[in-house]
Formats: structure tokens, C-alpha cells, sequence
């Protein structure tokens, strides 16, 4: 059960097949192992790491977009990036 539990748990976080397969048979051979199977697990903890780093990137400018929006909605203008005000209305009716 337990390594059950670890499969479900590193394929959650996209450890490959290939290296699940190498730990849980590193584990199997005992604690003389123990030095490659923490070597394993570390890197993949940086690899998640980095993706929830990357998640969190991703959220911040989701979020921003979504303020955006919101300020766009609430009253029909916003500022483009450049700073300039949108005008509504002109000569030809946009």
C-alpha cells in the first residue's frame, strides 16, 4: 500500500515512470540505497519547485488580466499600456 501510495504521489507531481520505477526498486534493496533515493526525490522536489514558481507566474498575470477586465467593465474605458486614455464616441461613432 504504501508504494502505492508513492506512485500516486510522484505522478501526481509528473515524476516519470522511469524514475518511480527506480526509487521503488532502489527501496526495495534496502537502506544502503537510501543516498541514491534521496538524491532522487531532491531533484525532483527543485523540479516542483520551479513548477509551482511558474504556476504562481502564471496566476499573477491571470490575476492582472482579470483586474483589467474588471476596471474595463466597471466603467468602459481603461489605459491602454502606453498610457493613453481610450476615447469612445469620436467622429465616426466607435
Amino acid at each position: 500500500m504504501r508504494e502505492l501510495t508513492f506512485i500516486a504521489r510522484a505522478r501526481a507531481v509528473r515524476m516519470p515512470l522511469s524514475e518511480i520505477g527506480r526509487y521503488l526498486s532502489l527501496a526495495r534493496q534496502g537502506d544502503e540505497t537510501l543516498p541514491e533515493r534521496t538524491r532522487i526525490i531532491a531533484v525532483q522536489r527543485q523540479k516542483v519547485v520551479e513548477r509551482i514558481a511558474s504556476l504562481q507566474e502564471t496566476l499573477r498575470v491571470l490575476d492582472l488580466k482579470l483586474s483589467r477586465a474588471a476596471e474595463i467593465a466597471k466603467d468602459g474605458t481603461a489605459l491602454p499600456r502606453s498610457g493613453l486614455q481610450i476615447v469612445r464616441g469620436g467622429k465616426d461613432g466607435r
